[in-house]
């Protein structure tokens, strides 16, 4: 630094070691008020220490440019005296494109995040919709043998066991209902309490020695007299395998029954 029209009594003071630190203050090559834009430009320097005595004469820095530190470089010696402090002061526009990166980096991040809420929904009740229909289905494949195997054991002619599976299902979504039973009272799904029903009932069709002439038995056939539907449900798959037959050609064949 070539220092030019400086005052003699502080100049004094400087070599008195009154002031033992300095801090200069550089433009960066961008900033807009840089007397050399592309390049770094020294601002001014700054004499650190106490409390200096009134200097008379000392005049004050006059600049170009509206007194702000905004975009500002400043160099400055440690308190040690080690190495240098750099603090950069940022401008207003440097604040708004900061700022304003870092409100996109927020939005973008939301939007992700409710995306993937979203999706994480959207595969939930997908997962949950198939499961109710998988239960579904299975239900109505239950009804479905239950019909049949009422219809083989003569608790049904063939237009009710067509129709049994569909009311069935109709009443597996009614609410329970509450009946007494014994002095007990009882909670039951209508569609359960209509299995019970049926399965219970006296047969409406006769099997076994009141069959028609001309249906000859085979063995095995015309022996589900006193026996449960569990049982009749066993002897007819056991039936099947042996005999490599459909499971309703086993239940007519155990039952002894044609339709």
């Amino acid at each position: 630094m070539d220092p030019h029209q400086v005052e003699p009594q502080f100049a004094e003071l400087v070599q008195a070691g009154r002031y033992k630190k300095r801090s200069a203050a550089f433009y960066p090559p961008q900033h807009p008020n840089n007397p050399k834009p592309g390049s770094w430009y020294l601002r001014h320097v700054a004499f650190l220490g106490a409390q200096p005595p009134a200097v008379a004469g000392l005049q004050d820095i006059q600049f170009s440019e509206p007194e702000t530190s905004s975009g500002l470089v400043y160099f400055s010696e440690s308190d040690g005296g080690g190495s240098a402090n750099i603090t950069h002061k940022p401008t207003r526009k440097e604040l708004s494109m900061d700022e304003k990166e870092r409100l996109e980096a927020e939005a973008t991040a939301a939007k992700a995040a409710q995306a993937l809420a979203e999706k994480e929904a959207a595969d939930a009740k997908a997962a949950l919709a198939q499961f109710t229909e998988q239960r579904r289905q299975e239900r109505k494949a239950n009804f479905v043998q239950f019909a049949e195997l009422q219809l083989a054991a003569g608790k049904l002619k063939k237009p009710d066991a067509d129709a049994l599976p569909a009311v069935l299902e109709a009443l597996a979504n009614s609410q329970a209902v509450e009946f007494a039973e014994g002095g007990v009272t009882k909670k039951l799904n209508p569609s359960e309490w209509l299995k019970g029903f049926v399965a219970g009932a006296s047969p409406v069709v006769q099997f076994g020695e009141f069959a028609p002439d001309g249906f000859g038995h085979q063995p095995g056939m015309g022996s589900a007299k006193g026996k449960s539907d569990a049982e009749i449900d066993a002897a007819a798959k056991a039936y099947a395998a042996q005999h490599k037959v459909q499971y309703m050609d086993a239940l007519k064949a155990v039952v002894g029954f044609t339709s």
